[in-house]
């Protein structure tokens, strides 16, 4: 093989551990990078095998190659510019079957791919068991198993990306069929693409451009190459309908669905059934369209009591330690001697800081009860419950967890916004998140409330509080959806 750099891209959803692959394999020796126009970065490392020089590519998290999102531009972008030798799919163990669907679109780039099964761990501990062997034959594909937080799997992993690049003619994924009347469109389709692909295109295989075509992907129906060809693809998605049911788009995705499903009945199984069972109870009432929101705001409701019942004890010492020390000092103080200064420790540095630090407490069992809830996977259902909610305020359901997020500070909560793929939904959800009680407004109303409100009352007031910021924010939306970003909501 020759001796230029060999280039490997790390494609997998979000949270599936593929930045501590990334770190794993390439240590601090990276680079990050943003595209422009876009706010997504993208990351690339250096690291060797043996001998061997490698450039990994850290893709950013994607569900799909569908060009909807910034990340999804970004990863496209980078696999248009070619050069790429293998790709490194990172898939989350215990939602093998959510993640795959990504697995099956990267299949049709033709390339060389390794399947990274991480977080094995966790997905043992679920009760599910893998017939690797099956998996790999399904997709075309080898796979490794890694623990990426604890660098299991880590050597194998190596191994088998050096195994590979030294194959002579490496195995290429198996592609999905889409049924008859499609796979007869694709073939038609990727030869009138070949006649008109531009060299910089040409890296990517002509059959990825016609699925897009009749996908009606947005991204690739708008370069001018494809111009001349959209009336056939149009013929074609057209035929499809007609002969099955359902737009192309929808079927093809109902195709990888089918063969991901059967793909993980035959190699998946669980054993813990009792622990599915109870889990698939709770989302019955957790996410019922009647009682989701009622449970969701309860929820808050006990975050807050807990807060503050629980607070007041450390809060009262702390108020005890600090009045003793300034007594303390005040006491042994010599009269009439540096006044000011005395002032200065006493009621500056002593009072001042003592003030702030005293409501500390509160804030931390207020995040202690939000990391809870994140822990047992309540915020993702909470998610999920309130889409159709911050739908009637023309807000995608992905505006909820940036707002969510407000509740502790706005800065990250306005970073988190560059998930939401449309960019009115997005520049709507940055204006309101500032209405959201925030972290740093905490102290204030925990200064505020027990001034004015007996101690029973305190949690319901501070509730009260939260859920004006809340209807204030979903007011602001709709009043902006409504006026300067009109336009049609995006689904969830």
């Amino acid at each position: 093989m020759d001796k230029h750099i060999y280039r490997i891209a790390l494609a997998g959803n979000p949270n599936c551990g593929k930045t501590t692959i990334f770190n794993q394999l390439t240590g601090t020796r990276q680079h990050v990078g943003n595209y422009p126009g876009v706010t997504v970065e993208r990351k690339s490392g250096m690291c060797r095998i043996n001998d061997f020089q490698i450039e990994i590519i850290d893709l950013p998290g994607i569900y799909s190659l569908s060009n909807s999102s910034p990340e999804e531009k970004v990863a496209f972008q980078e696999l248009l510019n070619g050069g790429i030798d293998l790709i490194l799919n990172v898939v989350d163990s215990g939602n093998a079957q959510r993640n795959l669907y990504l697995t099956t679109q990267l299949a049709e780039l033709d390339l060389p791919m390794l399947l990274v099964f991480n977080m094995i761990d966790d997905a043992k501990q679920r009760g599910l068991h893998f017939d690797f062997e099956k998996l790999s034959g399904f997709f075309g594909a080898p796979i490794v198993k890694t623990v990426g937080s604890t660098g299991f799997g880590m050597k194998e992993l190596r191994d088998e990306v050096y195994r590979i690049a030294h194959e002579a003619t490496p195995q290429r994924p198996v592609k999905p069929k889409y049924g008859p009347k499609t796979d007869q469109a694709i073939r038609a389709l990727t030869d009138e693409v070949a006649k008109v692909q531009r060299p910089e295109t040409r890296l990517i295989p002509a059959r990825y451009f016609a699925i897009k075509l009749l996908e009606n992907d947005p991204e690739i129906c708008a370069r001018p190459e494809f111009a001349s060809l959209l009336a056939s693809a149009e013929e074609w998605r057209e035929a499809i309908t007609t002969r099955n049911g359902i737009n192309s788009r929808t079927l093809m995705a109902d195709f990888r669905y089918g063969v991901i499903a059967g793909a993980c009945r035959e190699a998946i199984s669980i054993s813990n059934e009792r622990r599915r069972q109870l889990s698939d109870t709770i989302d019955k009432y957790v996410t019922n369209r009647f009682l989701g929101v009622p449970i969701f705001l309860v929820m808050m409701y006990l975050v807050f009591m807990f807060t503050f019942t629980v607070g007041q004890y450390p809060m009262d010492w702390l108020e005890m330690l600090f009045g003793a020390l300034g007594n303390g000092i005040n006491s042994i103080w010599p009269a009439g001697q540096a006044e000011f200064l005395r002032a200065l420790l006493v009621d500056g540095i002593i009072g001042g800081v003592g003030g702030v630090l005293v409501f500390l407490p509160n804030i931390l069992l207020l995040f202690i009860a939000i990391a809870f809830l994140e822990g047992t996977g309540y915020m993702a259902r909470a998610a999920f419950v309130m889409d159709g909610f911050m739908h009637m305020f023309g807000l995608h359901g992905k505006s909820f967890i940036p707002m969510l997020l407000g509740f502790g500070c706005s800065v990250p909560a306005v970073m988190a916004t560059r998930t939401i793929e449309s960019e009115r939904d997005r520049l709507t959800t940055i204006m309101v998140i500032p209405f959201m009680s925030c972290g740093a407004r905490l102290p204030i109303y925990a200064l505020i409330i027990p001034a004015f409100f007996a101690l029973k009352y305190q949690a319901l007031v501070m509730w009260l509080m939260y859920v004006i910021g809340v209807v204030v924010a979903l007011g602001g939306a709709l009043l902006l959806k409504s006026t300067i970003f009109k336009g049609e909501g995006e689904v969830f």
